[in-house]
């Protein structure tokens, strides 16, 4: 009901577990690469993938799909909306240069969406014919351990390998204040059905920053709230930091800085009230788009089963092999 199809299944006999060389948890672009390469090898791999599902209660999108993050809610969209707001931006000084472009241009945001939609679920069946033509078998569902050999796919039975690759990636966290589940987060950025009039993008990182400049471009009006001076804070060139911070202002994007988010209150019109921890607040806002920190998926995996180890921030603990605490068992992504 989202514009996806759902993927078919490899046909594997039921009965006792299905047993693999090796078997890989999620079908993102490193478990991909991974299992294909196993296969060229020789080795009878599997790779498990949730799927596009989504929350029965929100319909927000709680598994990405094949290609994971960067196929369906990440680089590729993200360019693609990046192309639109840059051919937005030519059309709008092409007049300086004798170019005569008429009445100003206008987005269409859902026309724009199905289309992107359609782009990226040809890219879906690219990744799955690749998988079959690799010989690497493909089954839909939740995995989750039942020992370091084993695990247990919903309906599907069970599966074991004396070589396993938790690649289950990441997902955009909601911001920790109240009414913080009324904000939209990266992923569902990707599901807005209609181009929001107003919006504030709350983050300093990258992300943050592209979607940001975005909306902006197509001409949503936008604010940037970020908690220290400048975005783009850690691990960019200070050069690029100030160049991109007095463009961001010089093209209009509305920057909030040393600005914390305090609430999000919906108002009876149906849009946001946001409200700042130094007690200001915008109104009439149509989307909050929070960008602030990714967790793992590993949430219902049971890797106690396995006795695979996690870091204090609830990461997979891995040394420079990807291998984990537990022989045989391999983490790698997000």
């Amino acid at each position: 009901g989202h514009g996806r199809a759902r993927i078919p299944m490899s046909p594997i006999p039921d009965g006792q577990p299905k047993k693999f060389d090796y078997l890989v948890i999620g079908a993102g672009s490193g478990g991909i690469a991974s299992a294909r390469r196993a296969a060229s090898y020789g080795a009878r791999v599997v790779v498990i993938e949730r799927g596009p599902d989504r929350d029965p209660k929100t319909g927000a999108r709680r598994g990405s799909g094949l290609g994971g993050t960067c196929v369906n809610v990440g680089c590729v969209p993200k360019k693609l909306f990046f192309t639109a707001g840059v051919h937005m931006e030519a059309m709008h000084t092409a007049k300086g240069y004798g170019l005569d472009v008429g009445t100003p241009p206008k987005f269409d945001w859902e026309g724009f969406k199905a289309r992107r939609d359609a782009y990226i679920a040809n890219l879906n069946g690219i990744y799955l014919r690749n998988m079959q033509n690799s010989k690497v078998e493909f089954v839909e569902g939740y995995a989750s351990f039942v020992d370091a050999k084993t695990v247990e796919v919903t309906g599907h039975g069970r599966f074991t390998a004396d070589n396993i690759l938790i690649a289950a990636g990441g997902k955009p966290i909601h911001p920790p204040v109240p009414g913080g589940e009324l904000a939209k987060t990266s992923d569902d950025f990707f599901d807005l059905e209609h181009q929001p009039r107003t919006a504030v993008v709350v983050g300093a990182g990258y992300v943050a920053v592209e979607l940001a400049f975005i909306m902006h471009e197509l001409g949503t009006d936008t604010t940037l709230v970020c908690r220290g001076e400048k975005v783009l804070r850690h691990g960019f060139d200070p050069m690029v930091q100030d160049v991109l911070n007095s463009e961001m202002e010089r093209q209009g994007i509305s920057m909030r800085r040393k600005t914390e988010l305090g609430s999000i209150k919906l108002a009876e019109d149906g849009t946001y009230e946001v409200t700042f921890k130094d007690g200001s607040m915008l109104t009439g806002i149509d989307v909050v788009l929070y960008a602030a920190g990714r967790r793992p998926i590993l949430t219902g995996m049971c890797l106690e089963n396995a006795g695979v180890e996690l870091s204090d921030r609830g990461f997979i603990t891995v040394d420079e092999y990807e291998r984990t605490n537990v022989l045989g068992i391999h983490a790698l992504g997000d």
